[in-house]
């Protein structure tokens, strides 16, 4: 099985949030995969950043089925012994939440961007594989739901990984054929 990662190249919205660092954008900061250097972070609830990722189809890459999706953030909180929660969910390109793809994550201090998984989603609305134009024109969105009693809510890094088996490669000859005067096919 084959594997791409997409990574966030707009920002739809960032209500409440501010970049840690010097990227020029949202986007930006959470696509730059330099540990503690670049992100996003807030202090406040119902605050959402909404992003959306890479075109998959603009990847030539050889897909044949989309097997799954997972978002894969990587968050801290900047004071010690402190949770929050982020409300996590894949949106389509008008922003509805797909298929109730919406789930909560606890993210707590360790002193460093921690890996966070969302779950893995094998379909885009319970039985149907995911197509090249549902990734194409997806989005996620996490919102801090539960704020830590101190501290900022720190997002370093976010992509979604896609995986996929690849379309049979095929060859045509028209022969006859010889191949270095040993092997001939006709």
């Amino acid at each position: 099985m084959a594997a791409v990662n997409l990574f966030p190249y707009s920002t739809v919205n960032s209500a409440g949030w501010t970049i840690i660092g010097a990227a020029p954008t949202i986007h930006a900061a959470l696509a730059a995969n330099t540990g503690l250097i670049s992100g996003a972070e807030t202090t406040q609830e119902t605050r959402y950043i909404e992003i959306e990722l890479d075109d998959l189809s603009g990847t030539g890459l050889n897909i044949g089925t989309i097997t799954s999706i997972q978002a894969r953030m990587e968050a801290d909180i900047d004071e010690r012994s402190q949770t929050s929660v982020l409300t996590c969910d894949y949106r389509d390109s008008s922003g509805s939440v797909i298929n109730s793809y919406t789930e909560d994550i606890s993210i707590s201090t360790t002193g460093t961007n921690t890996a966070y998984v969302w779950t893995l989603r094998t379909t885009s609305d319970g039985s149907a594989a995911w197509t090249i134009t549902d990734i194409d024109d997806m989005r996620l969105r996490f919102t801090l739901s539960t704020d830590s009693s101190s501290g900022n809510t720190e997002v370093f890094f976010i992509y979604l990984l896609v995986q996929y088996t690849e379309r049979p490669k095929s060859l045509t000859i028209n022969s006859p054929l010889t191949i270095n005067g040993k092997l001939t096919i006709k």
